[in-house]
């Protein structure tokens, strides 16, 4: 999966969603771990997990209680994949 920010800074679009990009960094890095064990589907299962999906997890904030919930959704796709 390419990162949302290299798309548009490939594109030169950076400037215009830099900020809201990088406001959730840290739950797109989710997102990206997901996908690097178990592809498309746990991408999909992690959305439904977190109740938040990758495009609202980019503009979403970075807080504790995000970060949480994307936590507990891990553990939880990782048990289900078998990965623990």
């Amino acid at each position: 999966m390419i990162g949302r920010i290299n798309y548009y800074k490939s594109r030169g679009r950076r400037d215009c969603l830099c900020k809201r990009m990088i406001m959730g960094e840290k739950l797109l890095k989710y997102y990206e771990e997901a996908y690097k064990i178990g592809g498309a589907k746990a991408r999909l299962r992690l959305a439904m997990l977190s109740l938040l999906p990758s495009l609202k997890a980019g503009n979403a904030p970075d807080s504790e209680a995000n970060i949480r919930k994307f936590e507990n959704a891990m553990k939880q796709l990782k048990k289900e994949l078998n990965l623990n």
